[in-house]
């Protein structure tokens, strides 16, 4: 039968441990089954307890999202150098792997859809009633000249011969 485990202490110690494996990848429960750590109920009420070690932990789940995203990276870069066909399947099973779980840990920053803007499109006509709206109102339209007003009578045609 096994033996209960011993409740850890929190200290700034234990908790830069836990975040320095939590950073390389480690699972909170493969952590918290290594002899000196908490047990993982005891690891979890640490996260709402000490908002530093909340803090500690969310900036370990990130450092190892950009590890896991530099080991994208690399394997891109041995893709690209790769001289056997048969490899490339692999390579990119491996790439989108690691593309895949760096989105998940840190999903702000590794997201494919956290670099999309959204932008308005315009239609064609839509584009063409707002340029000749900004013409039309850059563009003055010039006065008419005024006619000359005649107070004078008829002149008959007849008579000018």
């Amino acid at each position: 039968m096994a033996r209960p485990k011993i409740p850890a202490i929190y200290s700034t110690e234990i908790a830069g441990d836990i975040a320095r494996l939590r950073a390389e990848g480690e699972s909170p429960r493969q952590v918290c089954s290594r002899r000196g750590m908490p047990a993982l109920k005891q690891y979890y009420s640490w996260i709402q307890r000490y908002p530093e070690f909340a803090e500690l932990m969310d900036q370990a789940r990130q450092d190892y999202a950009a590890t896991l995203f530099d080991r994208a990276v690399a394997v891109a870069d041995e893709a690209k150098e790769c001289q056997d066909p048969k490899r490339i399947p692999a390579l990119r099973l491996s790439f989108d792997a690691l593309c895949y779980a760096a989105s998940r840990s840190d999903p702000g920053k590794y997201s494919p859809t956290s670099q999309i803007v959204e932008t308005k499109v315009e239609s064609y006509a839509d584009v063409l009633k707002r340029i000749a709206d900004d013409i039309g109102k850059t563009k003055q339209t010039p006065k008419k000249p005024k006619m000359p007003v005649f107070t004078g009578s008829p002149v008959d045609q007849d008579t000018l011969q």
